[in-house]
């Protein structure tokens, strides 16, 4: 399948270093090629990204984090700022987020966030970056991921300073 430049840019959601079953690779291959041009129009209309650039590192990242869920399951964390605004902006878009997560990663996908009643996964953003990492190597800034010194991977988000993210 012939990749666009913004795919080439964003990257592929199919994993180079994991092995997944037949079933999960033809989801993906749908996933790598799906655009959504109303997210970007909304999102730069809203001043959340300032190049078109910036946007398709977003979304493409957060086909990567959907695509993560599918393959690992849901126990992580969105670490990025950035890529959750792709995320909010898009489940406004209701009808066209439920045939997406239907589509293309065979199940909805729930946002869940993070309140007194509804805290993250203690593990949630280690088994991010593993899972990142595993799937597809090195992790990009806009996921806000330190080191593996980040003192969040040792005690857990919860117990994180405000500024640790």
């Amino acid at each position: 399948m012939p990749q666009t430049l913004e795919m080439a840019a964003s990257g592929s959601v199919i994993p180079s270093n994991k092995d997944i079953s037949d079933r999960q690779r033809l989801l993906l291959e749908k996933l790598d090629s799906f655009e959504a041009p109303y997210l970007e129009e909304k999102l730069m209309e809203k001043g959340l990204f300032s190049s078109h650039k910036e946007y398709v590192e977003a979304f493409g990242e957060f086909k990567r984090f959907v695509a993560l869920t599918m393959i690992y399951g849901g126990d992580m964390s969105m670490t990025s700022p950035k890529v959750d605004d792709v995320w909010h902006q898009f489940i406004l878009f209701s009808p066209q987020y439920h045939d997406f997560s239907n589509e293309f990663l065979g199940r909805y996908i729930h946002h869940i966030p993070k309140t007194s009643k509804t805290p993250l996964s203690p593990n949630g953003r280690v088994n991010f970056k593993s899972n990142y990492i595993e799937a597809y190597g090195e992790i990009p800034a806009i996921w806000n991921i330190k080191s593996s010194s980040d003192p969040c991977e040792a005690c857990g988000p919860a117990a994180c300073a405000p500024d640790c993210s």
